[in-house]
């Protein structure tokens, strides 16, 4: 089945997608789209890149009726960051369809009242045990990313959830890879799954011989990101360079971008063109260099990572040299349908260094050796949200800053961080104190704000509120106590008039907030979870 159409999916739908540049089905969509139209529990072996959204999120648009008064649908995300960004392309193709659609986390007006709702697991957790959602309506419920949610310990979030789902739902789980563990949660909660290999080949199964070598960049793919890569791909001596977009929208705009940088662009073959554009691909027809007489001389880029291996065997399958440019949370996508294709892997080459044996050229040559060898999906989760407020390039020189601190001097740094710990941050008793990060010591303070229990209120409304509206982060938020005509929340000093400024008039509960200084001094941070949004149980003495 070559459309969407052909699918079954109602002609509203078909056309949002093509509004969106979507205009034909990926592999893992023509698999599970008809499965899941049925209401059938399935277990999705596929991460980003592959077309997940659409594959689960359009059969929830056919499914889920319209009525916009408490969630009817639940996807589950491995970050607050990541239900905000698939809430958001999901809600472009909701117009068509009158649906609402919401996450909690991120700035969303009535998310309890949305017909499909996005949410972490601790969120949805605060929100059910603070009655501000009820989940006992849920017609489906869907897990986007488990082996992600595995990894930082949200399982066990996830079995509790699963209590107050009716048994009646639909439960679809999305999961690369498919993990031990993510499978038995299948088996338990999603009986008689169908099972939908999007990605990768199967489990325990061994990749065949290399067939040639794929280089890849994680980046955002911004406009700098396209011209650089096109240019460093003709700097390296081809004489064309054959871009793959995932539309013919997209190839035109990267058409556009390339010429007003001097980079002639056209259709392929076009012999006085160095840059040849190609949209979406019909991923069975064979190697789209294949018929070039000098195939050798025209290298492949994708500026969208191919949504299986039958698409990047078509795009990079000849060609003296390809890259793909990838997000970060695609790359486990783009391993698994490499191997399946046969593809051997490459980070983009450094230039070389004038001294190999440098302090730095250690650091970069260790980064090297993890970034290819081990499995980072944790720590992608752990910095999403610094991601957003900052360049990847910028976190990582943090990081690699804090690490050479501790390198240098281990001991030094063991004493800053511990003289952090005696301040109140916490650490696990096996961790090691020279992982803590340093925090100057700040002072906090309390502030009163005129709404509590009574208005429905609860401590992950007010976090959200005071990062949203102030624009601090939730590590500056302290201790929530809700009483029920009002709530104490403890602030960083620094950041405690700005706050006031911010929510003093915003409406919270259906009533105009008053935010000022509480008569009492604040006593410290005693957080149970500093800034998760959970409810804090004051400590007793």
């Amino acid at each position: 089945m070559d459309t969407f159409a052909e699918l079954g999916l109602p002609p509203e739908l078909v056309d949002a997608l093509a509004a969106e540049g979507i205009e034909s089905p990926t592999p893992l969509q023509r698999d599970a789209i008809p499965l899941l139209r049925r209401g059938n529990n399935a277990l999705v072996r596929a991460g980003p890149g592959s077309g997940t959204l659409v594959a689960y999120g359009a059969p929830l648009l056919e499914r889920i009726q319209a009525e916009a008064t408490v969630p009817r649908a639940l996807v589950l995300t491995a970050s607050a960051a990541a239900a905000g960004a698939l809430a958001t392309s999901l809600a472009r193709l909701a117009t068509a369809t009158g649906h609402a659609v919401a996450a909690l986390g991120s700035p969303w007006a009535a998310p309890e009242h949305s017909d499909i709702l996005f949410a972490t697991a601790p969120d949805l957790l605060a929100a059910v045990r603070n009655s501000r959602l009820r989940l006992e309506d849920f017609r489906a419920l869907v897990v986007d990313g488990a082996a992600t949610i595995q990894r930082s310990d949200g399982l066990e979030d996830l079995e509790t959830l699963i209590g107050f789902v009716p048994a009646t739902a639909q439960r679809v789980v999305v999961s690369l890879p498919v993990t031990p563990e993510v499978a038995a949660f299948a088996r338990a909660h999603a009986k008689k799954a169908g099972y939908v290999a999007g990605s990768g080949l199967p489990p325990g199964a061994k990749a065949g011989p290399v067939r040639g070598v794929l280089h890849y960049r994680i980046c955002r793919r911004s406009d700098a990101d396209l011209v650089r890569a096109v240019s460093e791909v003709l700097e390296q001596g081809a004489r064309h360079v054959l871009v793959f977009c995932a539309s013919d929208d997209h190839a035109a705009d990267v058409g556009d971008l390339a010429s007003l940088h001097g980079f002639g662009a056209g259709a392929p073959g076009d012999a006085s063109a160095p840059v040849w554009l190609s949209g979406r691909v019909d991923d069975t027809e064979p190697p789209a260099l294949k018929g070039i007489a000098d195939a050798t001389s025209v290298a492949t880029l994708s500026v969208d990572v191919p949504a299986g291996a039958g698409e990047l065997l078509h795009r990079h399958g000849l060609g003296a040299a390809a890259t793909v440019l990838v997000l970060h949370r695609e790359v486990a996508h783009l391993k698994a349908i490499a191997a399946e294709a046969g593809h051997r892997l490459r980070p983009l080459p450094t230039p070389p260094r004038a001294d190999p044996h440098s302090e730095l050229e250690r650091r970069r040559s260790e980064l090297l050796r993890v970034l290819e060898e081990e499995d980072l999906a944790s720590e992608m989760l752990l910095l999403d949200p610094l991601f957003e407020r900052h360049h990847p390039v910028e976190v990582a020189a943090a990081a690699s800053r804090l690490a050479g601190r501790a390198a240098k001097n281990p001991s030094a740094y063991r004493r800053r961080a511990d003289g952090e710990a005696r301040r109140g941050a916490t650490h696990s008793a096996d961790s090691p104190a020279a992982v803590q990060l340093p925090v100057r010591a700040q002072a906090w303070v309390r502030l009163f704000v005129s709404v509590g229990s009574r208005d429905g209120i609860g401590p992950g409304d007010l976090l959200g509120a005071a990062v949203d509206q102030a624009g601090i982060e939730r590590a500056q938020v302290g201790r929530i106590e809700i009483q029920e005509t009002f709530t104490r929340v403890e602030i960083r000093q620094q950041v405690a008039e700005k706050v006031v400024r911010a929510l003093n008039g915003i409406t919270l509960g259906g009533r105009a907030v008053r935010v000022d200084y509480h008569r009492e001094p604040a006593r410290g941070p005693s957080r149970s979870r500093g800034g998760s949004g959970r409810r804090r149980v004051k400590p007793t003495s």
